[in-house]
This record gives C-alpha cells, structure tokens and sequence, in this order.
C-alpha cells in the first residue's frame, strides 16, 4: 500500500506486488510465493558463477536481500530507500536470512550477470530446471534475470479484478518498474 500512495493513491481498496500478492481492503486475498527452499538452491547454485554480479531476493514488505549486502547495488537500493521512504535493505546476507527463516515468503528472486550473453545462457539453463513452477525472465536490460512464481503474475492480479468486481482488462492499468 506504501507504494500504491507514492503513486497518488492515498486509500487504495486492492493492490498487488509482481502478482504475487494482492490486498483487497487490507485483507490478504492470495501470496503466491517463491518456495524458500528451492530458491536457496538456485542462490547456492548461482553464488560461485564468475559472470553473477548481484543476487539478491525481494520479500512481500519490499525489503532486498543481497547475497553480498556490501554490493555497490544494495548500496544504491539503500540511498533510494532514504530518499523514497519505501522498502529496506536487510544487514544480513541472503543465505543467512533463507537459513534463519525458512519460511520467508520472497516474491522473487534477482539476478544481475556481468553480460548480456551469460545471462540469456543461465535463463535457458534456469528455465530447464524451474519451468514447471518458475518463471525466469529477461528484463528488459538484458542482464538482469527475474524468477518468480509462474501464477504470481500481473495478469494474475488482472484476473482477481475482473472476476471480483467486473473490471474488463481495458479499465485496468498494472504499473512496473521494467515493464
């Protein structure tokens, strides 16, 4: 809902992150979450790979988890989060945080390579492993890869809309940061 005012919308009846959760009237009506343990494994199997910059996991409270919290992007994401006064950067590195709490509930998982090439190579290689319950998207950047829930969507936040309250898919409007 912090995010939803940033964006003008002071009392906003339903919102949603990545599709993966939705808020109606502050009511949690689904979360559709990453399974703690299998990202661990694909965080362990990424953590040793030359061409990975960054990795880091985003929970349903918009906090960032970093595998390395001293990156130059968890910097940055922290001096955004003074300046907009929405999300966190957690102090603890990201096996740390998935050991101590097994059950977080990540909508998903980032990852940053060093070249466009490496990472449309571990979207494949990702892809193969995940694909009956993941999504992993390019962004648009090129080296970024996204993993989430394949239901924990936009379209799926689109979806309960129509069919809770009649809204036709043109009188709805989803906002991204990548998209």
């Amino acid at each position: 809902e912090t995010v939803l005012r940033k964006y003008g919308l002071p009392h906003p009846i339903v919102g949603g992150f990545n599709g993966a959760v939705c808020v109606d009237n502050g009511v949690t009506q689904y979360a559709l979450t990453c399974d703690c343990a299998r990202m661990r494994e694909v965080v362990c199997q990424l953590s040793t790979v030359e061409p990975v910059l960054c990795v880091q996991a985003q929970d349903l409270d918009s906090r960032r988890i970093f595998l390395d919290p001293s990156h130059s992007e968890a910097q940055r994401y922290r001096k955004e989060c003074r300046q907009t006064g929405l999300g966190s950067v957690a102090e603890k590195p990201l096996l740390d945080v998935l050991d101590q709490q097994p059950d977080l509930q990540i909508g998903k998982l980032s990852v940053l390579f060093a070249d466009t090439h490496s990472c449309r190579q571990w979207q494949q290689r990702l892809q193969a492993q995940l694909a009956e319950s993941y999504y992993v998207v390019n962004t648009g950047r090129g080296d970024l890869l996204e993993i989430g829930r394949r239901d924990g969507n936009k379209g799926t936040f689109i979806r309960y809309l129509s069919e809770t309250y009649g809204y036709t898919p043109q009188q709805i409007a989803v906002i991204g940061d990548a998209e």
